[in-house]
């Protein structure tokens, strides 16, 4: 019986301290109104708490893990490129395509900035979804310092796409029934 509630004391116990670990990534900005046709930006950030840090110092950069950004039909991934100290590392195997590898990223900040190209025919809202490549295991490791591995929350972003040639057109045609009516009217 003694056994019995130590080892349920443990696994409570084991459960409270790994979920204290989670780090989160995010994407910014996270709502942005966009035109068909141009060109986006979102930065790819991450938030490792104080545990996850132990024994290091913040600007030394010592996170290395895989993301894979999904999102809504409408646009194309045209780069993403990784912001020091953050360095390319190979994608695990098996990885699906689109995603991103790296390492001594730093453990609050900037990892990377994905560019993205806005179809003509996009829907007026497009949703985008950061999150670890492998969702059964997780792929971050803190590399330096306590060499733990964690599993960060996925960060997500929500783009606005305004219609612009569509609202020039109706602008242009109210225009003209005013100055068809305008000029009815006079004598």
């Amino acid at each position: 019986m003694i056994i019995r509630a130590a080892r349920c004391l443990g696994a409570l116990l084991f459960l409270v301290t790994s979920t204290a670990l989670s780090a989160s990534l995010q994407l910014e900005p996270q709502s942005l109104l966009v035109e068909r046709g141009s060109t986006l930006v979102i930065d790819l950030l991450m938030d490792a708490p104080e545990e996850i840090v132990q024994g290091t110092t913040a600007s030394t950069g010592g996170i290395g893990g895989s993301v894979i950004m999904s999102f809504t039909p409408g646009v194309t991934l045209t780069a993403f490129d990784l912001v020091a100290p953050a360095a390319p590392a190979a994608p695990p195997i098996g990885a699906p395509a689109g995603t991103e590898a790296f390492e001594t990223a730093p453990y609050v900040g900037l990892i990377g900035r994905y560019t993205f190209s806005v179809a003509q025919d996009a829907p007026n809202s497009i949703i985008f979804t950061a999150a670890d490549s492998d969702d059964f295991f997780g792929s971050f490791v803190n590399i330096f310092g306590t060499n733990q591995s964690f599993m960060p929350l996925q960060g997500s972003a929500t783009v606005q796409v305004i219609p612009l040639p569509a609202a020039v057109w109706m602008l242009l045609s109210a225009l003209g029934v005013l100055g068809l009516r305008a000029r009815r009217s006079r004598p």
